[in-house]
């Protein structure tokens, strides 16, 4: 049987994959509409016309540990490629996750 937390699991570990593929799909599409700024960065810009880069940060909660002068780092300026190809190995993470959630789920 099924229990809540392997549905719970199940479920989350689907919402993740989800929402991987909606970014991917979303920076596919930009892919022909970002243009590089003088030093080279992907720039995307919106319908307004303002321009954005690609971020990764680690939320201030993670790094209390490490040191308490942090509040969150990030690194900016993440090309789109590097992106999708950070997104793409997360889905495969996640995906492995699932297929051992659900074996899990299976023996219960």
């Amino acid at each position: 049987m099924i229990t809540k937390e392997n549905a719970r699991q199940i479920y989350n570990l689907y919402s993740q994959i989800e929402k991987c593929n909606e970014i991917i799909n979303v920076l596919k599409k930009c892919k022909d509409q970002y243009e590089k700024n003088n030093e080279g960065v992907d720039i995307i810009s919106d319908q307004w016309g303002r321009g954005q880069t690609i971020e990764l940060g680690i939320p201030e909660r993670f790094l209390r540990k490490e040191a308490s002068s942090f509040s969150g780092t990030r690194i900016y300026q993440i090309s789109v490629p590097d992106a999708i190809l950070v997104l793409e190995n997360h889905i495969v993470r996640l995906g492995k996750a699932l297929e051992e959630e659900q074996r899990k789920a299976m023996e219960e």
